[in-house]
């Protein structure tokens, strides 16, 4: 049995499904944040306040591990969170060992998918870097420059949003799947753009309140290994999130 309301596309109605999911799940998902608990841990261990210092101050050997930390939770964790909630709205219940056995042939694509993603966003983000602190004067054409950069920006993550959902669930190849990503958010490109930013604000809004409760503490290693805690928690339900709500909008068109 289909457990998606096909005709229920508000964030709402996803945020409700999305925890109910994760409910019916819990002990795998809880396993697959793992990996994102241990790279959040390493960021706010090392990070702490996220200033231009402490940045210039993380041992070479964390950058690396945080690395490889964050191709294996793009490359392999939530692509098996793509797949079992994909089995999960088809009313099956599916384990991560399960899923990763069927989602196995494709993780060579999904590398190649993400290292050209993080390519173009670090490429933008570069530029916006130059654009503000290279250029000495602040000229008007200069601020329009960066605007139109932002707004480019953000089109592009909504419209990349899915490139991973596309690979996974609907057999699309490394670049075709940019594409299909495309295709899929334009049909509800304002609901889609309305319903993940709303998400993200929720989450942060969560997360601050959460670390708020954890200062008293005065202990960084206990309260950065709890933030990556929460923070991993999070980064799993969001994919949950943005997983249904591509099935629902792909539903539209059967």
């Amino acid at each position: 049995m289909n457990r998606s309301d096909t005709h229920t596309i508000s964030f709402k109605n996803m945020f409700v499904e999305s925890i109910h999911i994760f409910k019916r799940n819990l002990y795998e998902l809880l396993s697959l944040a793992t990996i994102p608990f241990m790279t959040f841990s390493l960021l706010y261990l090392y990070i702490g306040e996220s200033t231009i210092e402490s940045l210039q101050q993380v041992p070479p050997g964390v950058v690396i591990i945080l690395g490889i930390l964050f191709f294996i939770t793009n490359v392999f964790i939530f692509p098996i969170i793509i797949y079992m909630v994909q089995e999960d709205q088809l009313g099956k219940s599916i384990t991560a060992k399960m899923s990763f056995t069927a989602i196995k042939g494709k993780f060579g694509g999904l590398f190649f998918a993400l290292t050209a993603y993080t390519g173009i966003m670090m490429f933008l983000g570069l530029m916006s870097v130059f654009i503000y602190t290279m250029i000495e004067s602040y000229t008007l054409l200069i601020s329009l420059v960066s605007i139109f950069l932002s707004i480019f920006m953000l089109k592009l993550l909504i419209d990349l949003l899915f490139y991973q959902q596309s690979m996974v669930l609907k057999d699309q190849k490394t670049i075709q799947s940019f594409a299909y990503s495309r295709n899929t958010a334009k049909k509800f490109w304002w609901k889609v753009f309305h319903s993940y930013f709303l998400l993200d604000i929720c989450s942060f809004l969560a997360l601050n309140l959460l670390f708020s409760f954890l200062m008293p503490l005065e202990n960084h290693l206990i309260i950065s290994i709890l933030q990556g805690f929460f923070q991993g928690i999070v980064s799993v339900y969001i994919q949950v999130f943005v997983t249904l709500m591509f099935i629902k909008i792909n539903a539209q068109d059967e």
